[in-house]
């Protein structure tokens, strides 16, 4: 079933734990979806339906429960400015301790490689920040990588978006490789500086040796 707006729990992101049997949840199953309950409202005859399931009983002009057929809509006790009753929808919020037995069904984490199971009022929480088989995005500006949570660490180091400190001017740059990137020019100043290394070798005069122990001659500088 798909999440509405406003849905109190994530149950598009979980699953019943099958090892507590059909009856121990039944009373928890909207009866005209056949799913979970998803952000329940309960008629007068305390029955209880997904909201999205209400509201589309509300749009097609069904005024009964599907369960009793009792009325779910009727007088609400107020009356008009002319002191007429006032019809209106007689659907209601679930009261507390529905609600706390809903939030303790324990669930399994739908996450591909996640086998959790958690209570489903604690699933907002367990999603946003618990599972380790979460998709988040890299937190690196630019990267437009999407990665299971457990495998961030390891991106994050190879990332070609991450900041790091140049090695020659320690300014920070963004990329693999600091000195190609630098914009401060490193990668000039390191060409002229092994330019004029390379050029101080070639200036140092060479001398002629007679090796004592080979008969052989070396060149050596001064």
């Amino acid at each position: 079933m798909a999440k509405i707006t406003g849905s109190r729990f994530p149950v598009d992101q979980c699953a019943l734990n099958t090892n507590y049997g059909p009856r121990a949840v039944e009373h928890l199953i909207c009866p005209v979806c056949q799913d979970l309950l998803d952000n329940p409202l309960a008629t007068p005859c305390d029955h209880h339906f997904c909201r999205s399931c209400c509201e589309n009983l509300m749009k097609s002009g069904i005024q009964t429960c599907p369960l009793c057929n009792k009325q779910t809509y009727g007088s609400s006790g107020k009356k008009d400015d002319d002191g007429r009753a006032v019809d209106t929808w007689l659907f209601s919020d679930p009261n507390k301790s529905f609600i706390r037995i809903l939030e303790g069904t324990p669930m399994v984490c739908s996450n591909d490689g996640c086998e959790e199971v958690i209570p489903l009022g604690e699933f907002p929480q367990h999603l946003a920040s618990h599972c380790t088989q979460r998709i988040v995005p890299c937190v690196y500006d630019g990267c437009q990588t999407y990665i299971k949570a457990v495998e961030l660490e390891v991106h994050m180091k190879t990332c070609p978006h991450r900041t790091v400190h140049c090695a020659c001017c320690n300014e920070t740059v963004t990329g693999g490789c600091e000195v190609w990137l630098c914009s401060a020019g490193c990668i000039g100043n390191l060409r002229n500086f092994y330019k004029e290394e390379r050029s101080k070798i070639q200036q140092v005069p060479w001398i002629f040796i007679p090796s004592l122990a080979t008969n052989t001659s070396i060149f050596c500088s001064p």
